[in-house]
């Protein structure tokens, strides 16, 4: 992944914990896919946040990063797909 888009994903992060009460305390970047460890509010489902960080972040890296749209495949820059674990403590 471009590191610039990394960095508009972690900076645009950073606000998360003030506006949405999700706070993020790791994110990690692969070839093609983002690793992110939060916490957030019971009242909030897991694809509550999830919708809500791809949302947010797609809409920072579309206007920080326009060149990126002509490199994606269907125009959006995140799949629908996620995966959800559970800490226990």
């Amino acid at each position: 992944m471009e590191k610039k888009v990394q960095r508009v994903i972690v900076e645009t992060m950073k606000g998360f914990k003030e506006r949405y009460a999700i706070e993020p305390s790791t994110i990690g970047f692969d070839q093609d896919h983002v690793h992110v460890l939060c916490r957030f509010l019971p009242k909030y489902s897991g694809g509550q946040v999830i919708r809500t960080i791809k949302s947010v972040t797609g809409q920072k890296i579309f206007e920080q990063v326009p060149k990126i749209k002509a490199e994606l495949w269907g125009w959006e820059f995140w799949t629908d797909g996620y995966y959800i674990g559970r800490s226990l403590t």
